[in-house]
This record gives structure tokens, C-alpha cells and sequence, in this order.
């Protein structure tokens, strides 16, 4: 069958058509315009990105496909990558299953006729790659990719009393009684849902000096030594949480925050992204996990059907959750320069396996600057 593929170089020149898409399409949070939008004015437009998203339609001009992708240059090689960079959690597509359903779509024949109109580039680096969008298989995965990360997720199937006692084991039950009765006698404990720009902005701006202490202890990669991270958490939140789209919230301990989370509600699905607790004292009291058990009993009296825990395998997670889903990894050069970059990036992969060896190679490129 025979479509029409039109490539864009804005978010705003469609705007129209996306929102009407993400009224009548299967998708993800993170592929609404809002989120991108937002993403893309904070972070993308300083990281040199080139905007190219997709609409597929049929012969009768009837859309049926969105693709948020873009070119980000990076080392000199051009890469195509889905919008929304390390902030989103899923890269995927809009899918109008309505119309899909009486056209046999083979993806990869479709890819080859979009490839032809897209800018140059020299390698594909689609990564996040759900295994499903809805209850349908994506059909990004007809063209290959390999499983390189896991999320999970709870369905909401029941009432909160019912659920907890089903899923959770007795031993933390009883220990998240403890806590509750520990941290009441040091002050009133209170789960608080921004409403606000003043709560917002507090809770959130808490919630990247906790993350961004959690980051240290770890050792792991710190965002937030870019400025432009902490712009588009404060700013997105700022405009997103009055319509609904970004839940804001914290654990209270007298006037002490003791814990945040900052994430996405969309139609009936609540994403966790950004959970953070206090340090110092505090860790003993498990504040983080007292929040999630605010969350998901709030999100139960909400009647919201799927309480979506997001990437990372955190142990933490499989005590609530049902379903498993794997994301993929879609890596193709097409040019001498793509090879060059993929080269370089197995090398640096594998080096992993030798962590003293990595870290030398870390603090000597940091000694030379380069």
C-alpha cells in the first residue's frame, strides 16, 4: 500500500495535527506534545538537535503514524534518535490502531521509503524502544533491535486495601507501620499533591538537590550539572501541573520534606519518574517507599488503571509490580562515520567489564581536558 510521509522541521508546524493524534492514537506519555515541546525548548534546542518528526498518512490523507525523531550531532557524526533524549523514559511512536487495523503495515518497507526523504545522517540510535504501545506489539521492532533495558508496572486492578495486602508482603506491611509510627511521633505526617506554583516550584526544586545528592553517593552520571536539566524540570513542571499532565508531590514530616516525586499522569496511566528522599538521618525512616505507598493508594482512588514504574530493574520495584516489559535498542550505521562512532562506543562498552582500567581512562581524559 502505497502512503504519503511528510518530514518536518518543527514541533510547531504540526502542533494541530499531533494534539489531534494524541486524542485518537494509541501512545505513550512521553510522545505527547506537551512533554516534547517542553523537552525541546530546555534541553534539545541547546544540544544540537535537528528536528525531523514524521506524519505517515494513507492515500485518502488520513494519518496514521507519528514518528518524534530527530538528528542530534554529536563528535562531528550525525545521529537519528527518537526526541526527547535522557528525560524520556520511552521512545516511541503515535499509532492510529482504528485505521491500522485493515492495513497490512510492514514497517521495514515503510522505513526504507521515509528513509529517502529524511535529512543525512550516519547512524540510527533509537534506543528505549517499548515492546508495546497500548496492548499492541510496536512496530518499530519489525526492523530488529536488541533488548537492552526492562520497566515495570502495576496494574490497578483492585481497591488499595485489596491490592496492598495481595501484593505486598506481610514483613513490609509491618514495617511500614513501624516507620509511619516512627516519623508521627517526630511531626505530623502529611502526603502532599502540588497545587500551586509555590509548592510546585519548592517540591521540585527539592526533589533535584535530593536527586542530585543520590547521584553522588552512587557515583553515577549527574544531569544536573547542566543547567538546562533543572531549567526543564522547574519550568515543565511550572506549566504542566495546572492542566493535569505533571503530578507533583512530597512527604511531609512536620515542615520537613522528607521525600518527592515528580512525574506524569496521562489518560489512565500514572508514570513514576523522579522519586527522591532526604538524606543524612532520614534514611532510616524508608521515606521513599512511604511516598510510592501514598502514590499508588492515591492513584487507586483516582481509578487510574496502570501505575507504570518506568526503566530500571530497582529491586524495589518488583515488589509491586505484575508486568514486565523490555525495551529495545535499534543501532544501524549507514556511512563510514556511523561505523567509526559504533566502533568507538563497543570500545568504551567493553572497557566496562574492566572498571579499574575505565576509571583510569576517565580521570585521564579528564586530565588532558579532552
Amino acid at each position: 500500500m502505497n502512503f504519503e510521509i511528510t518530514v518536518y522541521s518543527s514541533l510547531e508546524e504540526i502542533e494541530s495535527a499531533w494534539r489531534s493524534m494524541e486524542q485518537d492514537g494509541m501512545l505513550h506519555a512521553f510522545q505527547c506534545y506537551d512533554w516534547l515541546s517542553q523537552w525541546y525548548q530546555w534541553i534539545g534546542l541547546h544540544e544540537t538537535w535537528t528536528l525531523c518528526p514524521i506524519i505517515v498518512r494513507t492515500s485518502q490523507k488520513i494519518p496514521i503514524m507519528l514518528i518524534p525523531l530527530g538528528i542530534q550531532t554529536l563528535y562531528g557524526s550525525r545521529i537519528l534518535k527518537g526526541l526527547g533524549g535522557d528525560v524520556t523514559d520511552y521512545h516511541s511512536l503515535i499509532l492510529n490502531f482504528k485505521e491500522l487495523e485493515s492495513i497490512p503495515l510492514d514497517f521495514t518497507a515503510l522505513w526504507s521509503q521515509i528513509t529517502d526523504q529524511l535529512p543525512d545522517y550516519d547512524l540510527i540510535d533509537w534506543d528505549k524502544i517499548p515492546h508495546f504501545i497500548g496492548d499492541q506489539i510496536n512496530p518499530v521492532l519489525q526492523t530488529g533491535g536488541k533488548p537492552e533495558h526492562i520497566s515495570y508496572a502495576a496494574p490497578l486492578e483492585s481497591e488499595w486495601i485489596t491490592f496492598y495486602h495481595q501484593q505486598i508482603k506481610t514483613s513490609m506491611r509491618a514495617d511500614s507501620r513501624r516507620q509511619r509510627k516512627r516519623l508521627q511521633e517526630l511531626g505530623d505526617l502529611k502526603f502532599v499533591i502540588a497545587s500551586s506554583p509555590e509548592e510546585t516550584m519548592r517540591i521540585t526544586q527539592l526533589m533535584i538537590q535530593q536527586k542530585q545528592r543520590r547521584y553522588q553517593e552512587t557515583e553515577v552520571h549527574n544531569m544536573f550539572t547542566n543547567s538546562h536539566y533543572s531549567d526543564f524540570y522547574v519550568q515543565t513542571a511550572q506549566k504542566l501541573v495546572p492542566i493535569g499532565f505533571i503530578h507533583v508531590s512530597a512527604l511531609f514530616c512536620g515542615d520537613q520534606i522528607i521525600a518527592t516525586h515528580w512525574g506524569i499522569l496521562f489518560q489512565d496511566r500514572f508514570y513514576l519518574l523522579m522519586p527522591t528522599y532526604e538524606g543524612g538521618e532520614w534514611n532510616k525512616y524508608s521515606a521513599g517507599r512511604l511516598l510510592v505507598e501514598y502514590l499508588i493508594e492515591w492513584a487507586c482512588l483516582q481509578g487510574i488503571r496502570v501505575f507504570d514504574f518506568t526503566i530500571g530493574a530497582e529491586h524495589y520495584k518488583k515488589d509491586w509490580c505484575k508486568q514486565e516489559m523490555v525495551l529495545y535498542r535499534w543501532t544501524q550505521p549507514v556511512t563510514m562515520k556511523g561505523r567509526g562512532l559504533l566502533r568507538l562506543r563497543q570500545f568504551k562498552n567493553s572497557l566496562k567489564r574492566y572498571p579499574s582500567a575505565f576509571q583510569f581512562l576517565r580521570k585521564l581524559k579528564s586530565k588532558l581536558h579532552l
